[in-house]
């Protein structure tokens, strides 16, 4: 494949690692940059620019063509990107779906039962889903590759071993001051 024109990443933080091999293998021009790095008078956006012969951090003309990978998501720099010009197109607009939202869609069609029973949280659900359960997993309702998921597992002796996305369970009372503790917003009964 070839481009003549670098195709845009609008990225939080510059790092070429994840995209220098593949726009050498693949012969592209990759623009990885920051909304910092915008240039609105100019049209233009400052980053990390990757070829095949290398990478170097230079200013360029806004892409035509720009794949979003910002979390979380920020709809009035997409909205200000796409107002620039109509040729200009933004890919993945919304980066972050709200997990609440999405199951209730899918609940509504034929993958309903395939999908665990989730709850929004709050305190009766969560005691209700401990002790129906004894062992569940919450989540917040936006987030991404693991970060902020919990496994809540009820243990012998009134305690409850909680378990966090990092390899360190910690066991701590089971009481509602320890419950509190917790700012989710869905419920995920394990499997």
């Amino acid at each position: 494949m070839r481009l003549d024109h670098p195709i845009g990443l609008l990225v939080n933080e510059h790092s070429s690692e994840p995209y220098a091999e593949y726009a050498a293998r693949h012969n592209l021009k990759l623009l990885a940059f920051t909304p910092e790095g915008i240039c609105w008078e100019k049209h233009t956006a400052a980053g990390l620019y990757l070829t095949r012969y290398g990478t170097h951090f230079k200013r360029l003309p806004l892409p035509k063509t720009i794949y979003n990978r910002l979390y979380p998501h920020d709809p009035q720099l997409i909205s200000r990107l796409i107002a620039l010009s109509p040729k200009l197109q933004v890919f993945n607009q919304v980066t972050q779906f709200d997990k609440w939202v999405v199951h209730r869609m899918l609940s509504a069609t034929d993958l309903a039962a395939c999908l665990p029973n989730t709850y929004e949280y709050d305190m009766a659900s969560l005691h209700q889903a401990l002790s129906q359960h004894g062992d569940i997993v919450i989540k917040p309702r936006l987030g991404r590759q693991g970060s902020g998921l919990w496994r809540l597992t009820v243990v012998p002796g009134g305690k409850l071993m909680i378990k966090p996305a990092l390899p360190v369970p910690i066991a701590l009372p089971y009481t509602d001051a320890v419950v509190n503790l917790f700012h989710v917003l869905m419920i995920v009964e394990s499997v």
